[in-house]
């Protein structure tokens, strides 16, 4: 299979998470906010209660809708969850099957305000039911299948893990009672304590907790202890603490971690001064800006600027976590300036820092074709600056530059992309004239046998991949690919079988590379079932490589491992063949050589293999 398809594939369960994670934080906003509800009880926050025997819990009525807006309406948003064509719930009525119990936590106490799901798989749940008073929860309207009921507490929006639970199998019109889940909430949460150099608790510092998926992440504040309890969005998370009058600091924990324990410095300052590069005069309009950390990267400006105006050019910034800094400081009609420093330090003012701005550059310019004609249109680009469209002249502009912008990138839908070193000049304007290439074009046939292959793919490769395109060939196996870059490229042609065919050509702008592929597959067969240590395998890749490859024979040909291990080889010409057996899907790919075989012109050999992997 091409990488292309794999890393698309990728990309779309990545997305289908994303909104799978997305639909759960809705939904349980939705059911903490009082529109969604399965208990005509209103949620209450974690209370432990008196235990409460089994037999003493509610049992399922035959007719009563758990899912009602405060009005008594139907939420039917809340019948319907991610990635499913099936609802969970179904409108009142319908569903059949139901599921009760308790919450209680490690000694046997009874947990109100809990929030208890029934879930198929991370993207596929009920939205959350609230225990009563009691500890009790009701999920109803549910339709057969295999459930974990999990709980988790209210304040826990952790949409990637598995919940505190147990496994129910649900038939058609059962209700399953009696369900007892215990939450420990030692294994959901991080807890810790907030103090200041002198170990003295800080009291309402904010306590984040961060993730790829939510940046801002869920926070708490310290209590007058200055300790926390805080119930991540996933398994490993960024705790940061934040105070108004101390330095911020962040840790990466696990969750389930405890004593993750913050002791916090105070702030200091920055003082400094603005210049003129050439002549050294202090600059007396500006703005600066810092933030934390080494920042070298030319493209890289904070969003925190505060304008200055001082006759000897002097600022200062109070507040400033310790550590290293960045200080940036820029004008009109100069170029941005930056200077590091090493160590702000708690309760003292670092002094002396000189920044110093160079008067900015223009660089104008003209977009031609080969020809020699002016291309309108076309997106020019500077790294960290605004991008300028050529005009109906083909001309662009750029203003208030600096020494760091060193390569210029122009593109158009109708032209081979381009990029070109600049020279910058301080102070002064600069012109420059840019000509794009026209694409070269590459077609041909695609045949199996002389027979044309109707959709099949062709795809360019290129060094930098920027440029790679995929077709697909018509009813006469006929392609053509006319956004082809000028150089050295890759054709490829996914034939039948798992069989590819390259042919690298030079493309010439302008100009068209007929490229052909010719597919040879004889009518010889493989098929049989794989098994590893006995077990059938139930996916993967069987692949017959020749060993002796001709010309005119395909160097290797694949088939498909499905149910009970069974696969299917075809289009083998006569010959030997090596067999290897691997799963180039699996999260530490592999492949591996089995034995040979002799596959006669036009015969079909049954072939069972058998992998020994645990030896």
């Amino acid at each position: 299979m091409p990488t292309y398809i794999r890393v698309i594939g990728l990309a779309v369960v990545f997305l289908s998470a994303i909104a799978g994670i997305l639909f759960l934080y809705v939904t349980e906003e939705m059911a903490s906010d009082g529109h969604v509800t399965s208990l005509s009880t209103p949620p209450v926050s974690p209370v432990a209660l008196s235990p409460q025997a089994d037999d003493e819990m509610p049992k399922v009525p035959e007719k009563t809708s758990s899912l009602v807006t405060p009005d008594g309406t139907k939420d039917e948003l809340a019948y319907f969850s991610a990635f499913d064509e099936l609802p969970l719930h179904t409108p009142a009525g319908e569903g059949t099957s139901a599921v009760s119990g308790v919450v209680v936590n490690e000694a046997g106490i009874a947990l109100s305000g809990m929030k208890v799901y029934a879930f198929v798989s991370i993207f596929h749940h009920t939205v959350p039911s609230f225990t009563d008073g009691n500890g009790h929860f009701l999920i109803e309207y549910l339709r057969p299948d295999t459930y974990e009921v999990g709980v988790r507490a209210p304040d826990d929006f952790g949409p990637l893990r598995r919940l505190h639970g147990e496994e129910v199998t649900l038939k058609e019109g059962e209700s399953r009672t009696g369900l007892r889940l215990t939450y420990n909430a030692s294994e959901e949460s991080v807890t810790g304590r907030v103090t200041n150099k002198r170990g003295e608790p800080i009291v309402a510092a904010r306590v984040y907790g961060r993730t790829i998926i939510s940046l801002d992440g869920n926070a708490v504040e310290t209590d007058e202890d200055g300790r926390y309890v805080l119930y991540p969005h996933a398994y490993s998370v960024s705790v940061e603490v934040e105070h108004t009058d101390y330095s911020s600091q962040q840790r990466h924990v696990k969750i389930g971690e405890h004593r993750v324990d913050f002791a916090l410095e105070g702030r200091g300052a920055v003082e400094g001064r603005v210049l003129v590069a050439a002549t050294g005069e202090p600059l007396t309009d500006f703005d600066v800006a810092y933030t934390r950390g080494l920042r070298e990267a030319h493209d890289f400006l904070p969003g925190n600027f505060e304008t200055v105006r001082d006759a000897d050019g002097y600022f200062e910034f109070e507040g400033v976590d310790v550590g290293e800094v960045t200080v940036f400081a820029r004008a009109s009609g100069f170029g941005p300036a930056r200077q590091h420093i090493a160590q702000v330090r708690a309760g003292e003012t670092s002094r002396g820092i000189v920044l110093r701005v160079a008067r900015a550059s223009g660089l104008n310019g003209i977009v031609k074709n080969s020809r020699g004609e002016s291309i309108q249109g076309a997106t020019v680009t500077l790294k960290g600056v605004e991008a300028s469209i050529t005009d109906a002249t083909g001309e662009f502009a750029f203003t208030g530059l600096h020494a760091e912008h060193t390569e210029l990138e122009v593109k158009h839908s109708d032209y081979a992309e381009k990029s070109v070193p600049v020279s910058l000049t301080i102070g002064a304007e600069s012109w420059l004239e840019v000509r794009l290439d026209d694409y070269a074009v590459v077609e041909g046939n695609v045949f199996k046998n002389g027979v044309p292959l109707e959709e099949f793919q062709v795809s360019t490769k290129t060094e930098t991949l920027r440029f790679d395109r995929d077709v697909r060939t018509d009813t006469m196996g006929v392609y053509r690919i006319d956004t082809v870059p000028e150089g050295e490229v890759t054709v490829i042609a996914y034939g039948p079988y798992g069989k590819s065919q390259s042919k690298p050509i030079t493309a010439v702008a302008g100009q068209t590379t007929v490229v052909d592929f010719e597919f040879i597959y004889g009518e010889g067969n493989l098929v049989g079932t794989v098994s590893v240590d006995g077990v059938p395998l139930d996916r993967g890749v069987v692949v017959a490589k020749a060993v002796v490859a001709l010309d005119d024979k395909p160097e290797q040909v694949q088939g498909h491992i499905f149910e009970e291990g069974a696969y299917v080889i075809s289009g083998l010409l006569g010959g030997t063949y090596a067999i290897l057996v691997g799963d180039l899907g699996a999260t530490e790919p592999w492949l591996e050589e089995v034995q040979e075989v002799v596959v006669e012109a036009g015969q079909t050999v049954a072939l069972d293999l058998t992998l020994l992997r645990s030896e």
